[in-house]
């Protein structure tokens, strides 16, 4: 699958609760139609890419293992994930528009934490 979602990100918000990362991005603050959600929760027994989940409103669950590469600049965030994810998610790239002001320093250091140690691939410009 190849194709590409487009989110006009009007919510983007980091979270660290009971040490689980979280970033979400979303079409609106209260009611999101398109979102996604990253996620990281550290468990001894398994691999750092297996305690990386990726969501959205397709899926009924967090996919683990699902994040092939990150870019994160001025004006968007795009997500590729990987084939298995893309079947279930409905798309190969996830690409949030950024149509309001963001702490992009915040968001980007987010970002390295949750992908601190993982293969994934992590752009920021």
């Amino acid at each position: 699958m190849s194709s590409t979602k487009k989110i006009d990100a009007i919510c983007v918000n980091c979270s660290d609760e009971d040490d689980v990362l979280t970033l979400a991005v979303g079409d609106d603050n209260s009611d999101p139609k398109n979102f996604f959600i990253i996620g990281r929760f550290d468990e001894d027994d398994l691999s750092v890419d297996e305690c990386i989940g990726f969501q959205n409103e397709s899926t009924q669950y967090e996919i683990p293992s699902a994040i092939e590469y990150v870019e994160l600049n001025d004006k968007e965030l795009v997500i590729t994930v990987n084939d298995m994810a893309s079947n279930e998610a409905g798309a190969k790239i996830f690409h949030a528009v950024f149509n309001t002001t963001i702490d992009k320093e915040k968001i980007k250091q987010f970002l390295k934490s949750i992908f601190k140690d993982s293969s994934t691939k992590l752009i920021t410009k």
